[in-house]
């Protein structure tokens, strides 16, 4: 039987004690493995070029918040593509977009549990946008306001979503419940379940938030 890879993980965060305990946890897990930490973006970019790990934990929060920030602009720059999943203590909108806008591949907050985590860093392995823990007061918004300036990823593609499913990807990313896209577009509101049945299969997400942030990513809206 053929083995499954080992995802190398690199943990950045400003508390050693914190590192330590995250680089304990995710040791215990099978298929994980912490090949390296560091104590500020300088290092962590640095280390990324060395060790080339799969993902990238980022604490974001404390004095390192605009040099974590910066970390985020030079990664895509890196030879050795990462996979940087932020783990953060505040919820606010802005500030969660404006991340994932910086090439961030998921979002969870500090508060969330260990299994919350671990997921999120399999989630992100599979090109999904995890945010896991309290959804965020208004962050459907945020996105919204930012899509006309959000720049789409390298390889932006359509996901094989016909035209009506592309505009109910657009009404979810405004924040629109399942009854004000039923009356919308004059079909009911089970036809709109079942229309967002077939997105999430084809899109490979688990959430309307989801969605809303693959929807700005792909440029889908």
């Amino acid at each position: 039987m053929t083995e499954s890879p080992t995802t190398r993980i690199l943990i950045v965060d400003e508390h050693l004690l914190f590192r330590e305990g995250l680089k304990r946890m995710l040791e215990d897990e099978p298929g994980f493995a912490v090949v390296a930490n560091a104590s500020e973006p300088g290092e962590a970019v640095r280390a990324t070029q060395e060790w080339k790990p799969d993902v990238l934990i980022a604490g974001l929060s404390g004095r390192p918040l605009v040099r974590m920030m910066q970390m985020l602009r030079r990664l895509p720059a890196n030879r050795h593509p990462v996979l940087t999943l932020v783990l953060t203590t505040t919820a606010e909108a802005t500030r969660m977009v404006e991340v994932l806008q910086l090439g961030a591949a998921g979002i969870v907050l500090r508060e969330s549990s260990s299994q919350q985590l671990l997921k999120s860093i399999r989630r992100v392995l599979i090109d999904r946008y995890p945010m896991e823990g309290r959804p965020p007061t208004g962050v459907f918004d945020a996105l919204q306001d930012s899509a006309a300036a959000f720049e789409p990823a390298p390889g932006a593609r359509r996901f094989g979503l016909t035209a009506r499913e592309l505009d109910i990807v657009a009404a979810v990313a405004r924040g629109e419940s399942n009854r004000t896209i039923a009356r919308r577009f004059s079909i009911a509101e089970v036809t709109v379940k079942h229309h967002l049945t077939r997105i999430f299969d084809k899109t490979s997400v688990l959430s309307r938030l989801e969605l809303a942030v693959l929807a700005i990513n792909h440029e889908l809206t």
